[in-house]
């Protein structure tokens, strides 16, 4: 992420979520220490948890919805598609 100074708000949400995650590995921490597990639950806490900068949804919760936007649009030009060409061999028989 690019941080612009002029921009206080990229750096709050950086800031927070530092402090989030130094919750759950203080600097202390060794790293090699870490099992996967144990970064999967960090990861299930953050983005399970609501966020006033996402209207107060979840992390997860979004990036379920932007999923479904893609999935939605892909579908539809696939349609379309299909539509297209079915109705162009039509026309040329």
């Amino acid at each position: 992420m690019v941080l612009r100074p002029a921009s206080a708000v990229p750096k709050g949400t950086v800031e927070n979520t530092n402090n989030r995650l130094r919750k759950y590995l203080p600097r202390s921490t060794e790293p090699l220490a870490l099992t996967n597990r144990y970064l999967r639950s960090i990861c299930h806490r953050l983005n399970s948890t609501p966020r006033k900068c996402l209207g107060y949804h979840t992390p997860a919760e979004i990036f379920e919805a932007k999923l479904m936007e893609i999935q939605n649009r892909l579908e539809q030009t696939t349609y379309q598609e299909l539509h297209f060409t079915v109705s162009s061999h039509m026309r040329d028989q």
